[in-house]
């Protein structure tokens, strides 16, 4: 069912999975209002933005994900070298598998260096995540992509109540057009398997410690690069005594072979005399002339 109208707690208690993906306007403090108290008494919601997050699509949901432990980053997910796909934003992620429960979920054995490894997806026009508990990250977007294994999926669950949310930055994910490359389907059941039944378990410790890495603000290189800015070099000391600021040893006249050159005369017992420049005008008859 797709709802065009204002949501509502009595709407959302016909719902055994509310989805959210690429919402276009902002929200107004009932509806967030009611989409948490959904979630607490036990309701499954699935969200989903798209690239630069909440800045890109004009709405305010990070005001509700927030009280989970997740916002949407304002940025976009980039692969840094080609790979199968041409555009940049198409990202290839073969190891981004953050949690053992998904190999489990997926019934494939692994080890602790092939986790990440445990299924490969194409990641389009996304954004990454900021995740904290109670929220655990489950997916990253690797080693190849920019920013560096980031979160793009989150997995909650109240313990109390059972409600759950799952988090995805990329609302193209799970299109037409992506649905099917390659193990993105796989990676849609998974989540759907999360919202609507017990089957997945995360494992804990992958929970507690996950392989991601800070998120990492750098300027804007475009912006600075034009920017006047002035020298950052030391001015050098200057010398007390300026004689030093003189070096005899750049050019010099070195006489110590003279010497050596008199002797050779006589070794080679050729004539102490002045040099001749022969200048050859006929073959037959060089003119010697005197320098």
């Amino acid at each position: 069912m797709v709802n065009k109208d204002m949501i509502t707690p009595e709407l959302l208690r016909a719902a055994s999975l509310f989805i959210c993906t690429g919402p276009r306007e902002q929200f107004t403090i009932t509806e967030l209002n009611s989409l948490k108290t959904y979630l607490d008494e036990g309701g499954s919601l699935l969200i989903a933005l798209g690239e630069e997050g909440e800045r890109g699509s004009s709405t305010n949901i990070n005001f509700l994900l927030e009280q989970y432990g997740v916002s949407v980053n304002s940025d976009c997910v980039v692969r840094c070298h080609f790979y199968k796909y041409f555009h940049p934003k198409e990202c290839f992620i073969g190891n981004g598998v953050l949690n053992r429960g998904i190999a489990e979920a997926l019934h494939r054995d692994v080890t602790e260096d092939s986790l990440a490894s445990s299924l490969h997806f194409v990641y389009p026009y996304g954004a990454s995540l900021n995740v904290i508990k109670p929220s655990v990250p489950v997916f990253s977007t690797g080693s190849a992509s920019c920013p560096l294994n980031r979160p793009v999926v989150s997995f909650y669950r109240d313990k109390t109540r059972g409600g759950k949310l799952v988090v995805l930055g990329s609302a193209a994910l799970f299109s037409d057009q992506y649905l099917e490359r390659e193990e993105n389907d796989k990676m849609r059941q998974i989540i759907l398997s999360f919202l609507l039944t017990d089957d997945i378990n995360l494992n804990q410790i992958d929970a507690d410690d996950a392989d991601v890495t800070d998120y990492t603000l750098v300027p804007e290189i475009r912006y600075t690069a034009a920017q006047l800015k002035s020298t950052l070099m030391e001015f050098q000391e200057v010398l007390d005594d300026y004689t030093r600021f003189f070096s005899l040893d750049l050019s010099k006249v070195d006489m110590s072979t003279v010497p050596l050159v008199l002797d050779a005369y006589s070794a080679l017992s050729v004539k102490h005399d002045r040099s001749y420049l022969i200048l050859i005008n006929d073959r037959a008859n060089p003119v010697p002339i005197p320098l």
